[in-house]
């Protein structure tokens, strides 16, 4: 049985994609704060306005498929980059992973 398919699951992935973002926005408002007391215009905060819309849009994606989906994306880049880093140790370092 696979754990993204409960309800539990389920629940977990958007709980942590939920804390994801709005742990970015809360660094997105302070970066903007911050750029904001530097230069005094508001153009400086549009960067961090169009970022955090980018951000929200990203958000409304995953949450909108299903959790299997996301994994499944996200396996074949994480198992290409695994396989150059243990290739990278076994042909320079000479450890058998």
């Amino acid at each position: 049985m696979n754990f993204f398919t409960t309800s539990l699951g389920i629940f977990s992935y958007q709980v942590i994609a939920t804390l994801g973002v709005v742990g970015g926005g809360i660094m997105l408002f302070k970066s903007g704060v911050a750029s904001f007391k530097r230069t005094g215009k508001w153009s400086s905060v549009i960067d961090e306005i169009v970022v955090g819309f980018i951000g929200l849009v990203v958000y409304a994606l995953v949450i909108a498929n299903e959790p299997m989906t996301i994994v499944n994306f996200l396996k074949g880049p994480i198992l290409f980059f695994w396989d150059l880093i243990v290739r990278f140790l076994r042909e320079t370092l000479g450890l058998g992973l």
